[in-house]
């Protein structure tokens, strides 16, 4: 949508619940699309650990037209559909000394901000995963695969966080492992991480709200040793199916396009596809 940066605003917050209440009937009109960011808004509620980072909407014609959420040492996440609010946002960040590690969101705004960016600051870019969005209504279909769910405790903390270190590097994701390290132990801890069992520990599955009604699934991982037995995805429908019977009215979750095997499987469970997220890595060339 082409608009002319003359006539925004945009208007920073210090706490997460003003930003939140300030931006979610914006997020809410494509609540798929934009499932990802309203997640890492709603996070910070819980577990802010005293960083602010970058929290801003940018504003025409006192309407919002774009939301940006960075937390420090992540990647921004974006949502809105104006080039020139991209831009804006680009700006802004680097003005404020912002340093995301990457950008995520649609398509077009990920490439605007980043080819932004690299205008602003030097940083290259680079495309790290096409994600593809999953919605699911309905109460899933259950797979016929020995084991049953629980959920985790702080006596999972161990091999949790182990098999967290695993699917950090197995993505070559380039967050800070001590950086995620405490916030997913409270996950552990606070039995926000489904865990499928079959005589012993076989995968896992991460859950959060989005909102008071809408739950998002993830990480999804399985130790190599574990894989190609159906656990994942007895997880994941029984995870998905627990999630709706507690009052939740949709689940989200994500697959890498590149990875036709988990889109197949969560296809067969009920969820339907919605659209792509980008993650592009912003980073020096020297570096």
């Amino acid at each position: 949508m082409a608009k002319c940066q003359a006539s925004m605003q945009i208007i920073h917050y210090n706490d997460p619940q003003s930003f939140i209440a300030a931006s979610l009937a914006f997020l809410m009109r494509d609540e798929a699309a934009n499932n990802l960011i309203m997640g890492a808004i709603r996070r910070r509620l819980v577990h802010s650990d005293g960083q602010r980072g970058y929290m801003a909407v940018v504003v025409d014609a006192d309407e919002i037209i774009a939301v940006a959420d960075w937390q420090l040492r992540h990647g921004v996440l974006l949502a809105g559909d104006s080039t020139a609010a991209i831009r804006l946002l680009a700006q802004d960040m680097a003005s404020q000394g912002c340093e995301p590690i990457g950008v995520v969101g649609a398509q077009e705004n990920v490439l605007i901000f980043a080819q932004s960016w690299q205008d602003l600051t030097g940083y290259s870019y680079r495309q790290r995963f096409q994600l593809r969005e999953h919605r699911l209504t309905a109460l899933p279909v259950l797979p016929e695969v020995s084991g049953h769910m629980r959920f985790s405790t702080a006596n999972d903390r161990t091999l949790l966080w182990r098999w967290m270190q695993a699917f950090i590097q197995e993505l070559r994701m380039v967050d800070d492992p001590e950086v995620l390290k405490p916030v997913f132990l409270r996950s552990v801890d606070e039995a926000k991480l489904a865990l499928w069992e079959q005589e012993q520990t076989v995968a896992m599955a991460g859950f959060r709200a989005i909102a008071d009604d809408a739950a998002r699934i993830g990480p999804v991982f399985t130790p190599p040793e574990h894989r190609r037995l159906g656990y994942a995805g007895a997880l994941v429908a029984n995870l998905s199916y627990w999630l709706l019977e507690h009052g939740n009215r949709v689940c989200y979750l994500s697959t890498d396009v590149s990875n036709p095997t988990s889109n197949a499987i969560y296809r067969r469970i009920g969820y339907e596809p919605t659209h792509d997220q980008y993650h592009f890595d912003l980073y020096q060339l020297n570096g």
